[in-house]
């Protein structure tokens, strides 16, 4: 097992989804695919939780290094090629009485034949028209062929 690493790389994004949603007003936010929308407040603005096979949005895995900036917008190479993509977990958490997290959980199963060479992660929202990345993380693990390797983002709040 893998132990926790923990991640600190959120991106504007992430904050201008949180503006759009307290002010109750737009804002133009960039896509994975570099392009910037007119973002409204709406229920789905943070949807994660992506299902068995979906690739476009949800946690994601890549082989890219550059490092991390405020203004990346996608993962530098994403990997999908004979990767599966589980059901994203998504769960609250309260490991004792001042700290409540939440967790989103996604597992990925190497189909590949060969070992997987992981070197960023990405959690990408979705809100019905467009992906938009909300952190992107270097995290450099491999996998193994049938192997799964199970991620997980915890947002955690301690008093």
């Amino acid at each position: 097992m893998i132990p926790f690493r923990p991640c600190h790389s959120l991106l504007k994004q992430f904050i201008q989804l949180i503006a759009v949603q307290v002010s109750q007003s737009d804002r133009n936010i960039k896509s994975v695919d570099g392009t910037e929308y007119a973002t409204g407040v709406g229920a789905a603005n943070f949807r994660s939780a992506a299902g068995v096979g979906v690739t476009n949005y949800g946690m994601q895995i890549g082989s890219g290094e550059t490092t991390v900036a405020m203004s990346d917008y996608g993962l530098e190479t994403q990997l999908t090629t004979n990767i599966s993509h589980l059901a994203t977990i998504v769960a609250e958490e309260h490991p004792d009485a001042d700290t409540w997290r939440m967790a989103i959980t996604r597992g990925f199963l190497n189909n590949t034949g060969a070992p997987v060479a992981v070197k960023e992660v990405g959690w990408v929202s979705f809100n019905a028209t467009k992906a938009t990345l909300l952190d992107r993380t270097l995290y450099p693990v491999s996998f193994v062929a049938g192997e799964t390797l199970m991620l997980t983002y915890r947002l955690t709040i301690t008093l």
